[in-house]
């Protein structure tokens, strides 16, 4: 087993700060209603506040809105893993829809499954407010 020095590239908690900050500032996340509540090394906490604005039928929000957290989760749980400027590539996602989300807020943990020189395996939890499970996320990112 690899050990925590091996895993994680340092990177300090103001530049986790700083990185978080661009997320939840930039255009496409505040387009969505995507914000970072808490980064950590392997591990992101993420927030989709819906509105009308993306339900499809009804009172239930659109399955791209749920795929829009889960990418944002999934990177912003691998960004302090490789030194920066890195590129990421989100190589392959697959998510399970458990249930059907209603418009409302609804969290996206991200967790770092394993990590291998370029390759992370990172699986992401969706809930709603009340701790139920909409959907669960696997995906595998690429670092260059």
């Amino acid at each position: 087993m690899e050990e925590e020095s091996e895993l994680y590239f340092r990177i300090s908690q103001s530049e986790l700060n700083q990185f978080r900050q661009e997320v939840n500032e930039s255009p496409y996340a505040r387009s969505l209603g995507i914000s970072i509540n808490e980064l950590l090394p392997g591990e992101s906490y993420c927030r989709l506040v819906t509105s009308h604005n993306s339900q499809l039928l009804g009172q239930k929000v659109a399955a791209g809105g749920i795929s829009a957290l889960v990418e944002v989760a999934t990177a912003s749980a691998v960004i302090p893993l490789f030194p920066l400027p890195s590129s990421l590539s989100i190589i392959e996602t697959k998510i399970n829809f458990l249930r059907a989300a209603k418009v409302d807020e609804i969290y996206g943990v991200g967790k770092l499954i394993d990590r291998g020189k370029n390759l992370c395996l990172v699986e992401v939890a969706v809930t709603d407010r009340h701790g139920n499970l909409l959907a669960k996320a696997s995906s595998n990112l690429m670092a260059g």
